[in-house]
Parts: structure tokens; sequence; C-alpha cells
């Protein structure tokens, strides 16, 4: 019955995983930091998480900003792996919820609270 409101989207992310071809250098600038986001990076994990566990994960770091993971932005880390109590769809896992949006509101706490220091 929910298909008609996920459908559109399910198709698109399907189609970005199929087609899309990163390459090193491929942001303006060249070479693997030009690629990195301009922020934080926050990656949350379901400790449960049998297709996508935690140590997987890692990699996300060089796309942090600095390009490195690990350095401190305006709030905190520029990349920090956070293990959420839960299974693959952590998000759905309703005893699971409370302690993600803390961590998300937490970190959003620690962004907003940096910006003002500028």
């Amino acid at each position: 019955a929910v298909w008609p409101a996920f459908e559109t989207l399910l198709r698109a992310d399907f189609r970005l995983f199929d087609e899309y071809e990163w390459a090193v250098g491929e942001a303006a600038g060249g070479g693997p930091a030009a690629a990195a986001l301009p922020c934080p990076l926050t990656v949350f994990a379901g400790t449960r998480d049998g297709r996508c566990p935690p140590g997987a994960l890692g990699g996300w770091a060089r796309f942090a900003a600095g390009g490195g993971g690990g350095g401190e932005g305006a709030g905190g880390p520029s990349f920090e792996l956070v293990p959420v109590e839960g299974p693959h769809l952590w998000p759905l896992d309703r005893t699971a919820k409370p302690g993600w949006l803390a961590a998300i509101a937490a970190r959003a706490a620690a962004e907003l609270e940096g910006l003002g220091k500028c």
C-alpha cells in the first residue's frame, strides 16, 4: 500500500547505486582531498547490522572535512563513527530511536555552538 509513496525515491536510489562511478580528482581542483565534504561527517552504524557492520564504515572518513577524518572541526571531529543500538534499518527500530535522536541532537548542538565562536 505504501509503494506509490516510495517507488520514485527507491528507483532513483538504485539507479544511482548502479550507474555512478566515482573517480579520484572528480571534484573541482583535482586530487582526493578535493572530493571531501566541506563539513564534519558523522556516520551512524547499527550495532546489530549484519549487512554493513560498524567496522565497514570507516572508509567514509576520507570524505570528511580535510579528507582524512580525525581532525577537529568547529564543534568536534571532522569524522565520527557512532554506533547506534539496532539492526541494519536502525531508524525504523523503535527501541533504538531515543538513542540515535539524542546522538544527532548532541552533534547538531555542538556544531551550532562551534559556529557561535566564529
